[in-house]
């Protein structure tokens, strides 16, 4: 399972789902978020790409974790 989110990886939604689907077993999962780090100006895409949730950056995570 990737979890893709548009905030914070710390503390979010994903973080949070992703513990409860290990307590259940399953660890083939991965958070794609913004990370603690300044983010700086940019379109919406130069951001994205910066933080790692550009398409490209999302068809890989999920490629890595289908295996």
């Amino acid at each position: 399972v990737v979890f893709v989110e548009d905030g914070m990886k710390a503390c979010g939604i994903s973080e949070y789902l992703c513990g409860l689907l290990a307590g259940h077993g399953m660890k083939n999962t991965r958070i794609l978020a913004f990370g603690g780090q300044y983010y700086g100006h940019g379109s919406r895409d130069e951001v994205l790409a910066a933080a790692g949730l550009a398409v490209t950056d999302i068809s890989g995570a999920v490629k890595e974790c289908s295996r």
